[in-house]
C-alpha cells in the first residue's frame, strides 16, 4: 500500500502542481449550505457537531474540487461557526523562522486569498462573517477529543501533509520555544519561533512546531451568517447593536461635546468581545473634552499584543503595536464613516496621561476576546505609548539588560520603564480623539502628520503670545509653557503659521525658547570639514535666511542674542518628551527624514570614527561630526557627519522682554 502511495505521489509530482478548478468555474450550481442534502436558510434544525457542506475544494489526489464538509462548532442567532471536518491542505505557518502575529502570518494571508477564492464563489463569500481563520488554542481545547483528531484528504497529502501523522496548525501567534526536531521542549539546544498545533493524538501543543516547518495541515474555521450579509468578507463586521458612523451616549447619537461629561461612557465602533470572536459595540471612557473633540480611552482591554517583535530599542511610532493599532485594529473596529470622525491616529495613553487618570480607571479588565488572545484576566497589565528604553530585568535569580516599554500594572500603578517590549500577555486599551464636528477625511496613519499647527492669521500678531494674549513680563510665564513668536512656513505647500516655542528657561527679563517642532532641514556644514559652531553654514543660515523669514523687524529687536541651537548640556537638561522631535510637513518637504526626526545641536564639530553616517567608537573611517538628538530622544555626542542631509533644525532664541513694547 505504501509503495503504491509513493508511486502515485511521484506521478503527481512529475505532473507538477495540481491546478485548481476555481470555485466560480464549477459546472453545476451547488447550493450554498446543506445538511443531509437539504439547503439551509437558517440555523433552525442545526445542532452542535452536525456535519454540513459548503463551498468546494480539491480533496482527492486528482485535485478535483468537491463539496467541503464542515463540523458545526458554534451557533449564535443566525450565525454558525464551522470547522472543516478534514485537513484540506498542507501549508507552512510562515516563511522563515520568524516571530510573527497570526494576522501577519503567511498562512493567514493564504487562507484569505488563495483558499478563499478557490473554495467559495463570490456569492458564497457574501455569507462569510469575518475572515477565514483557524481555531485558537482555547477553541481547540473546547472541542471533543474525537474532533481534534485529524484526517488528511488525499489532496492535502499530495501537497505535503504527513500521511501517518495529521498535525494541524492553530491560530495563536508564534513565540520562542526550545526545540528539538521541530517539536517543543522546555530544555534543549536551540531556540525557534513556534506556533501552536494539535498533535495526531488530539493533544493541543501550545509550543507547537517551528513556523516554517512543512508537513503540517490546515483545518479552516469560518462563520456563516445565514441571514445573508450581502457584503464580501474582509474583517469582522460590527455587531447588530453597533451604530455606524456615530458616537453614542446611552444609545443616543451625540451631536455636540456639550452633551457629555468627563468619565462618561460612550460607544463608538465595534470589535470582537467574546472568546468566539463575536463583535460588540466598543465602550469608551471620556478622558478629555476640547471644543468639539472628545478624548476617549477604551473601557476594557480589547486585545493582547506585544509592544514590538524582538528585544529592540524602538520609537513608539516605529513599534509593531503602533502599526497594529493603525492597521488591523482601525480597519476592524471602525467603518469608513467612523474613520472620518478620527482626529488623530489611534494610540495609547502616555505615562503622563495615564497618571492623570483616577486609579479605578487605570485598573484594567480584559474582554473574553482579549483573554483568548493571551491577556491575563487575573493580572491585567496594559501597555502605554512612548519610546522603549534600556532597562535591567531581574527574574528567577537571573539579570539581563532589555529594552522596555511603560505599562500600567494590574493595581493601577504606572510602571516605567515597564516590561520587555517583546513580552506576551500584556493588554491593549486604545485611545483616540474623535471630532464631533466631523473632519470629513480619513486619518492618515502611514506617516502621521504633526500635531495641527495654527492657521495663519489675516493680520499676524507681532510679539510673544501666551494663549493668544501678549506677554509683557517674564512674570507671566513658567518653564515648559507653550508660546508663539514669529512665523515660518509649516505646511507642505509652504503656508506660514505662528511658530510654537517651549519655554526652556527664565532669567530676569530674558526668556529662552526652543521651537516645539523641527521647522526645517539643513546640513550642519557644506563639506566634511572640522568647523566651529559660529563658523558653520547652519549658524549663518539661522541668522540670515531663517532670521529674516521668521521675525518681523519689531520681533528682531526683541532678540537678546543670535539665533542658535541648544548645546549638548541644554539638551541634557530637557525632558525626554521635549527631546523627541516631530517635523513639520514643510521640513519633510525640505528633506527631513519623515520616519526619523533627528535634530542638530550647536557644539563644534569633531573627528569621529563613523560607519554609514552613524557614530561609532571604532570603525574604518574618520569624519567630522556634529552632535545631534536622535529620534528616540537620546543625545548622540558624536552625532552625524556635518554634511549629511535629512537632519532637522529646532531653533533656540533668547528674548529680552524689556525691549518688547513702546519702541
Amino acid at each position: 500500500m505504501k509503495k503504491a502511495l509513493a508511486i502515485m505521489l511521484a506521478f503527481i509530482f512529475c505532473l507538477g502542481a495540481v491546478g485548481f478548478v476555481h470555485a466560480d468555474e464549477a459546472a453545476d450550481d451547488f447550493p450554498d449550505i446543506e445538511k443531509d442534502g437539504k439547503a439551509l436558510t437558517s440555523t433552525d434544525g442545526l445542532a452542535l457537531y452536525d456535519v454540513v457542506t459548503f463551498g468546494r475544494y480539491p480533496q482527492s489526489m486528482s485535485g478535483e474540487p468537491v463539496p467541503i464538509e464542515w463540523v458545526v462548532t458554534g451557533i449564535s442567532g443566525n450565525r454558525v461557526q464551522l470547522l472543516s471536518r478534514y485537513a484540506l491542505d498542507s501549508q507552512k505557518y510562515h516563511n522563515g523562522n520568524l516571530s510573527v502575529s497570526w494576522q501577519k502570518s503567511k498562512l493567514y494571508g493564504w487562507l484569505n486569498s488563495t483558499f478563499l477564492e478557490a473554495a467559495f464563489t463570490a456569492e458564497e463569500q457574501k455569507w462569510l462573517y469575518g475572515p477565514v481563520s483557524l481555531p485558537s488554542v482555547a477553541e481547540a481545547n473546547q472541542l471533543p477529543l474525537y474532533l481534534r483528531i485529524c484526517e488528511s484528504t488525499g489532496y492535502a497529502i499530495s501537497q505535503g501533509a504527513d500521511p501517518n501523522k495529521c498535525i494541524w496548525w492553530l491560530s495563536s501567534g508564534s513565540g520562542e520555544y526550545q526545540v528539538r526536531n521541530g517539536e517543543w521542549w522546555w530544555s534543549d539546544t536551540r531556540t525557534a519561533n513556534c506556533a501552536s498545533a494539535v498533535l495526531e493524538t488530539g493533544k493541543v501543543a501550545k509550543g507547537g512546531f517551528q513556523v516554517n516547518y512543512s508537513g503540517k495541515t490546515v483545518r479552516p474555521i469560518i462563520i456563516l451568517d445565514l441571514g445573508g450579509s450581502g457584503e464580501p468578507v474582509s474583517t469582522p463586521k460590527p455587531a447588530a447593536t453597533a451604530k455606524s458612523g456615530s458616537v453614542r451616549l446611552n444609545g443616543q447619537k451625540l451631536t455636540s461635546a456639550d452633551q457629555v461629561s468627563l468619565y462618561d461612557v460612550v460607544t463608538f465602533g465595534s470589535y470582537p468581545k467574546t472568546a468566539n470572536g463575536d463583535a460588540a459595540a466598543i465602550e469608551w471612557i471620556v478622558t478629555g473634552i476640547s471644543g468639539s473633540k472628545l478624548h476617549l480611552l477604551s473601557r476594557y482591554a480589547l486585545d493582547s499584543q506585544r509592544f514590538h517583535n524582538g528585544n529592540l530599542l524602538v520609537s513608539w511610532k516605529d513599534s509593531q503595536l503602533y502599526s497594529w493599532l493603525n492597521g488591523t485594529f482601525r480597519k476592524t473596529a471602525f467603518t469608513a464613516g467612523e474613520q472620518k470622525l478620527l482626529y488623530t491616529s489611534v494610540s495609547l495613553p502616555s505615562p503622563a496621561e495615564a497618571a492623570e487618570l483616577p486609579q479605578y480607571i487605570r485598573i484594567c479588565e480584559p474582554t473574553d476576546y482579549a483573554a483568548s488572545h493571551g491577556a491575563d484576566p487575573s493580572n491585567c497589565i496594559w501597555w502605554l505609548s512612548g519610546d522603549s528604553v534600556e532597562c535591567e530585568i531581574s527574574y528567577n535569580g537571573q539579570e539581563w539588560m532589555a529594552n522596555c516599554a511603560a505599562a500600567v500594572e494590574s493595581n493601577g500603578k504606572i510602571s516605567d520603564p515597564g516590561y520587555q517590549v517583546n513580552y506576551k500577555g500584556k493588554a491593549v486599551r486604545p485611545s483616540l480623539i474623535v471630532d464631533l464636528g466631523g473632519s470629513g477625511t480619513t486619518v492618515v496613519t502611514a506617516q502621521p502628520e504633526p500635531e495641527p499647527v495654527p492657521e495663519p492669521e489675516a493680520e499676524r500678531q507681532i510679539g510673544l503670545m501666551l494663549n493668544g494674549e501678549p506677554v509683557t513680563s517674564a512674570d507671566e510665564l513658567q518653564t515648559n509653557d507653550l508660546v508663539t513668536f514669529g512665523s515660518y512656513p509649516q505646511t507642505a505647500k509652504g503656508a506660514a503659521a505662528p511658530i510654537q516655542w517651549i519655554v526652556l528657561g527664565i532669567e530676569g527679563d530674558q526668556v529662552t525658547l526652543l521651537s516645539k517642532y523641527a521647522l526645517d532641514s539643513q546640513k550642519y556644514h557644506n563639506g566634511n570639514l572640522r568647523i566651529s559652531w559660529q563658523n558653520s553654514k547652519l549658524y549663518a543660515w539661522l541668522n540670515s535666511t531663517f532670521y529674516d523669514t521668521a521675525f518681523a523687524p519689531e520681533e528682531q529687536r526683541m532678540l537678546a542674542m543670535p539665533v542658535s541651537l541648544p548645546t549638548v548640556e541644554q539638551a541634557s537638561n530637557m525632558s525626554l518628551s521635549q527631546r523627541i522631535c516631530t517635523s513639520t510637513p514643510y521640513a519633510i518637504k525640505q528633506g527631513a527624514d519623515p520616519k526619523k526626526c533627528i535634530w542638530w545641536l550647536s557644539s563644534d564639530s569633531g573627528a569621529y570614527q563613523v560607519k554609514n553616517g552613524d557614530w561609532w567608537w571604532s570603525d574604518t573611517r574618520t569624519a567630522n561630526c556634529a552632535p545631534a538628538v536622535r529620534e528616540t530622544g537620546k543625545i548622540a555626542k558624536g552625532g552625524y557627519q556635518v554634511n549629511y542631509s535629512g537632519k532637522t533644525v529646532r531653533p533656540l532664541v533668547v528674548i529680552e522682554l524689556e525691549e518688547t513694547y513702546g519702541k
